[in-house]
């Protein structure tokens, strides 16, 4: 499978009082306006053009911490007069913008939305339950908000309520949950899935250890080895490849270039396929550290191309890549 292009790393230090005397002006009326309203406005409507530049500011802004309250204050201004008049997207961004600062108005807003099951509105208030959501942190809270959108459909609910339960080692509900996400192609789905069928394998390996095998039990087990493998391979590349988000991008890339590295160990095919393997690798750590700048994975990169002998060219990793291992690329 092909690659994402890769998005580019690293941050600014402006600062939001900059930005915003580059951008806002004072209109003939004597009210606010400006490049940053047209952009949020469009942004939030989900224009693409809009996206590209909102991101292009939180690169630039988003390590000074007057960013988001500037910006929640900037949308109150925009959406207010809208949400009063019954604009019900004006009400779910007003919601939203209130979170930080005011409990009772941000649900003002964004409770009867949840109830008549506005899935946005009801993540917003999932989200304002967690440590610095501005409710108060109530993990059952959040669940619960966050379970509804989930059954209503959104993925990326489905995949939060996944995790959730991965994280309290109820492994068979979050494959299910994880089911529903990666069903959508959703990119946490599709890695929350690989992850439960991980655990499945060591699960079998583990017990199977505590026995003493006759040949064809082993051979089965080997066969449910590969079959696992082959399954978390494909689900981490279509994951790297249904990938909006950057950090998403890099997770599969840390996860696939682990899963890469730890088939190396005890390996006894050919010494073609060993190196394939080794190849896929460090591409993957490499393109973690780029877009995660994960230092862990960029040591682990180093340690790999030492181990292996690798000759790996980064200075332009993906041409490398395309030279070395073109399987990874086609279709």
């Amino acid at each position: 499978m092909g690659i994402l292009k890769k998005m580019g790393i690293g941050r600014s230090t402006h600062t939001a009082k900059e930005m915003r005397n580059k951008l806002v002006h004072t209109g003939r009326e004597g009210q606010e306006t400006g490049e940053l309203d047209k952009i949020i406005k469009a942004s939030d409507n989900g224009e693409e053009w809009a996206h590209k530049k909102f991101d292009e500011l939180w690169d630039k802004y988003g390590n000074d911490p007057d960013w988001i309250p500037f910006l929640n204050r900037t949308r109150i201004r925009i959406y207010q007069s809208m949400a009063v008049q019954g604009d019900k997207k004006a009400q779910y961004w007003m919601g939203l913008s209130l979170r930080q600062t005011d409990k009772r108005e941000s649900l003002y807003w964004l409770m009867p939305l949840a109830q008549e099951g506005n899935i946005d509105a009801m993540k917003a208030i999932a989200g304002g339950y967690t440590e610095f959501g501005g409710f108060g942190d109530d993990e059952n809270q959040y669940l619960y908000w966050y379970q509804k959108a989930a059954e209503a459909g959104d993925a990326e609910a489905q995949s939060t309520v996944g995790l959730q339960y991965k994280c309290q080692n109820n492994y068979q509900e979050a494959e299910k949950w994880y089911q529903m996400a990666a069903k959508q192609k959703d990119a946490q789905g599709l890695l929350g899935l690989a992850e439960c069928y991980e655990h499945k394998k060591m699960e079998e390996e583990f017990y199977a250890r505590k026995e003493t095998l006759t040949p064809e039990q082993e051979r089965i087990l080997q066969s449910k080895k590969q079959q696992y493998q082959d399954r978390i391979e494909e689900l981490r590349l279509e994951a790297l490849n249904c990938a909006r988000r950057r950090r998403d991008f890099a997770e599969a890339c840390h996860d696939l270039g682990h899963f890469y590295n730890r088939l190396l160990i005890g390996f006894r095919g050919n010494i073609e396929e060993n190196e394939e393997i080794a190849k896929r690798a460090v591409y993957f750590l490499y393109n973690s550290y780029l877009e995660g700048e994960n230092i862990y994975d960029l040591q682990q990169f180093q340690k790999t191309v030492e181990e292996q002998r690798l000759q790996v060219d980064t200075r332009d990793i993906e041409a490398w890549a395309r030279k070395e291992i073109p399987g990874l690329f086609q279709g």
